[in-house]
């Protein structure tokens, strides 16, 4: 796994950038986290926004697999899920 943090103008709110590689493809995910957990993060954790895309032969131009952004909007599927708690168990 390899990211970049941004810090925002916005105080104690972090933007995070990066990727993992794994034998299905590529993910690149992007997350907005505060310092602190939030009622609006991910199970009230410090994850505000979050969206993993994945790229691959089917998918050149990148599909969102997961998408939140205080609620869900995109659910990770069960293919996804270890992906999904990789980033959680880093960053949340």
């Amino acid at each position: 796994m390899t990211y970049n943090s941004v810090k925002s103008s916005v105080k104690n709110i972090n933007w995070i950038y990066g990727t993992i590689e794994n034998d299905f493809g590529r993910y690149d995910f992007c997350i907005k986290r505060f310092e602190n957990g939030s009622e609006h993060g991910i199970n009230e954790g410090r994850i505000l926004k979050l969206e993993i895309r994945i790229y691959n032969n089917a998918n050149f131009f990148g599909k969102i697999i997961a998408n939140y952004d205080s609620t869900w909007e995109v659910e990770v599927s069960k293919e996804h899920k270890k992906i999904y708690q990789k980033i959680l168990n880093k960053f949340n």
